[in-house]
């Protein structure tokens, strides 16, 4: 299916908004036919967004509108990974409770366990833990 100009720009707002913490804007771009999914020319998706910024409520929306949990960007990257390193507590407790993979790595082999570990977000570890991640 060719994608439309109309349907990349729905897309490439929500990307922006998911990014900047804007929930209305993603809830208006998603009831418009943007896509939870969409990627950009980096593979990062509106969800990896979400977690880079440490929007909580953006990434359970985004997942409830069909985001996949473990999609990555280029670099490996997935939501799990980037809130890990930023230390979004709140995202990640969210990702978690969606599925997400604990023992997934980036294209340098880090997983969210050593990310978290290595930035010093005892709480993420924990979560991580208790999800079953190892050390």
């Amino acid at each position: 299916m060719m994608k439309t100009k109309e349907s990349t720009q729905l897309n490439t707002d929500l990307m922006e908004a998911a990014s900047r913490g804007d929930l209305a804007a993603v809830q208006s771009l998603l009831a418009a036919g943007a896509e939870a999914g969409a990627r950009g020319r980096d593979g990062r998706t509106p969800l990896i967004g979400a977690a880079s910024g440490g929007w909580p409520e953006i990434a359970e929306a985004l997942l409830e509108a069909g985001a996949e949990v473990n999609d990555r960007a280029l670099d490996g990257a997935t939501a799990l990974i980037k809130a890990s390193l930023w230390g979004h507590t709140q995202v990640v407790a969210v990702l978690l409770r969606h599925g997400a993979e604990v023992a997934t790595e980036d294209e340098d082999g880090w997983t969210p366990m050593m990310i978290a570990t290595e930035q010093g977000h005892t709480e993420i570890v924990r979560l991580l833990r208790i999800a079953g991640a190892r050390e």
